[in-house]
């Protein structure tokens, strides 16, 4: 389970460290970076599949 998300220079984060619990709510204003978040994570999400699944394995969404 994730515990923590770190985001670096993606859209308009120069840096943030969010602190995971359960469950997680991404609460704010309009253009405050919600949506870009869950983008984010998405797009570690796809890259950790194709990296795992170039090298033979299988991405167990359990762990």
């Amino acid at each position: 389970m994730l515990t923590r998300v770190v985001i670096r220079k993606f859209k308009r984060f120069s840096h943030v460290d969010i602190e995971l619990g359960n469950p997680v709510v991404f609460v704010g204003p309009n253009n405050s970076g919600k949506t870009s978040a869950l983008q984010a994570l998405a797009l570690w999400d796809i890259g950790l599949r194709r990296w795992t699944e170039k090298r033979g394995g299988k991405v167990n969404p359990e762990k």
